[in-house]
């Protein structure tokens, strides 16, 4: 069982590095995207001193040359959020499938370790009860405390793995909302 538990970790910390990934390259995509509002910004300016300057008549070819610069900018800008949006939906969709996936591999673990510790228990406890004398009773039965305490600990570290799972997958949702929403204003 210890073998499955670990390379269950494995498999949450790959998964932990994916999403740490995905945020590193959300965070580039919205630099870029920062990038392209000021050259927009900046193309709307020289515009705007193109026709307050006193000395320039304004020329046709010069307008639509500005006008074309802003409009590929926009339409650059407006692709660029709308391909980052679905690429990182995807990605985050498909990290909570596969933590939903190992939340469920980890359940059936539980219950198959719980199961099988149960079994264990109860046979190694009524093995001890049969083979001990009354000199020996005392010391078997501190050694079964002992055991059955080491067990409980155990048992108590995979509920709390179980819930850091659970926790990483509503702080997942959690970001995935928050990131919908910013693309959608």
């Amino acid at each position: 069982m210890s073998e499955k538990i670990k390379q269950f970790k494995d498999a949450l910390l790959v998964i932990q590095d994916r999403l740490e990934k995905v945020l590193q390259n959300s965070k580039n995509q919205e630099n870029y995207i920062d990038y392209l509002e000021k050259e927009i910004q900046q193309a709307t300016n020289n515009i705007r001193l193109y026709f307050q300057s006193p000395n320039i008549v304004p020329t046709l070819n010069g307008i639509v040359d500005y006008l074309n610069t802003i409009s590929q900018a926009g339409n650059l800008l407006e692709q660029s959020t709308i391909d980052t949006y679905l690429h990182l939906n995807n990605r985050i969709n498909n990290i909570i499938n596969q933590i939903t996936n190992l939340q469920i591999q980890l359940g059936t673990l539980q219950n198959d370790y719980d199961l099988l510790n149960q079994a264990y228990r109860a046979h190694k406890l009524n093995y001890h009860l049969l083979k001990a004398t009354s000199i020996d009773k005392k010391n078997h039965i501190s050694k079964l405390l002992q055991e059955n305490f080491g067990l409980l600990l155990l048992n108590r570290q995979t509920y709390q793995q179980i819930r850091e799972c659970r926790a990483n997958k509503y702080l997942l949702e959690y970001n995935r909302d928050r990131l919908f929403e910013r693309y959608k204003k």
